[in-house]
């Protein structure tokens, strides 16, 4: 959702896989921003059965497939480095790390005084300093919207040193139990009380174990993405693609299901049909060979560009939003989602490809490493 591959900078020897893998990620984080500002999720709306509902529902799974795409593509590329060289780990801190944060605060700064600006808000000097402040060294939660997968990877990624060590001296059946217990209580239990809820049933399981006993769930897609990075044998490829179309219909389902049964409930990154979905699609991306002419152009210039347009596309859509609630208030729906994705991404990706030319710009916002 974020950086090209939301940590390091774009580095030359490319992977058109991993490219495609980003820029599939880029589009649905995309969808994602485009679909919240269209009134397309309007649980009214979609509480009425048919194909319309469905179809909305669908688009808004798909747009939950960014975030673990791009951890998964973190977890490929990072965990089989060796962070016991010397320097190896001062680099991954001060060189990947310090920059990611660098950017963020830069782009936290940006977005304070552009929704400002945009919503034409004010006050003494002082509270607008404090208002600042507390934006950027992300003191306020109510404000940081899409940019809460900032905060997390820069918590995340300091453990990947340890994750590396550990799946690199480590079978693979050591993280079954954490692994499991986080699939249980983090994926499973939630989508079972949602299920009860809309049923109509009383029960509920209320568990005693709490988020901060368990490792985060985002480790299970960067694990996902180390195991899977290779792909599975090509043997596999009819079931994976049987069991990312079916996981990708059948939470849409799911999902209409949930706004009908008016539970309030929103598919989220810890739904299990969304990891079985992006971890078959994960699988599936290797078998991609690199496209020739203009198909593989665009698909490593969105790669190589993705943090950008991940930083610009939410501001510009978000104006892009205001403008048609005034000035076109009756177009919403799939005619204001396709416009906001069309005019949002594409904006982004022409603003962020022009901008990059300076080096210190492509350098330093968008993380682009300049070619040797």
């Amino acid at each position: 959702m974020t950086a090209s591959e939301a940590s390091l900078p774009v580095r030359e020897g490319r992977v058109f896989w991993l490219d495609a893998a980003r820029a599939l990620a880029v589009i649905s984080v995309s969808f994602n921003h485009a679909l919240s500002r269209s009134v397309l999720l309007n649980e009214a709306a979609l509480a009425k059965p048919g194909l319309w509902s469905y179809a909305a529902c669908l688009l808004y799974v798909v747009s939950r497939l960014g975030v673990p795409l791009f951890l998964m593509i973190s977890g490929a590329l990072l965990l089989g480095r060796d962070y016991t060289r010397p320097g190896a780990l001062r680099r991954f801190y001060t060189h990947n790390w310090l920059r990611l944060l660098l950017a963020t605060l830069i782009w936290l700064g940006i977005r304070f005084w552009f929704f400002l600006l945009l919503n034409g808000g004010g006050g003494s000097l002082g509270a607008l300093l404090r208002g600042f402040f507390r934006d950027v060294l992300m003191l306020n939660g109510k404000s940081i919207g899409c940019m809460w997968y900032m905060a997390m990877i820069l918590c995340v990624y300091p453990l990947i040193p340890l994750l590396a060590v550990a799946v690199q001296r480590l079978p693979w059946k050591a993280f079954l139990l954490p692994g499991a217990l986080v699939l249980g209580f983090s994926f499973l239990l939630p989508n079972l009380n949602a299920a009860l809820e809309a049923a109509g049933q009383g029960l509920r399981l209320n568990s005693s174990v709490e988020a901060g006993y368990l490792l985060p769930l985002y480790l299970l897609y960067l694990l996902g993405g180390w195991y899977l990075r290779k792909g599975l044998p090509k043997r596999f490829d009819g079931l994976l693609l049987a069991v990312f179309v079916v996981s990708l219909g059948a939470t849409a389902r799911f999902q209409q299901w949930m706004f009908a049964a008016g539970t309030h409930y929103t598919v989220r990154y810890a739904d299990l049909g969304v990891l079985l979905a992006a971890a078959a699609l994960f699988a599936l991306l290797p078998r991609r060979r690199e496209a020739r002419g203009l198909p593989g152009r665009l698909t490593r210039s969105l790669a190589v560009h993705g943090l950008g347009v991940y930083f610009v596309h939410h501001l510009l859509m978000s104006a892009l939003a205001v403008l048609l609630a005034r000035r076109l208030p009756n177009l919403t729906g799939f005619r204001a989602f396709a416009v906001l994705e069309l005019a949002g991404l594409g904006g982004a990706w022409l603003f962020v490809w022009l901008t990059a030319k300076l080096p210190a710009v492509g350098k330093y916002l968008y993380l682009i490493q300049k070619r040797q």
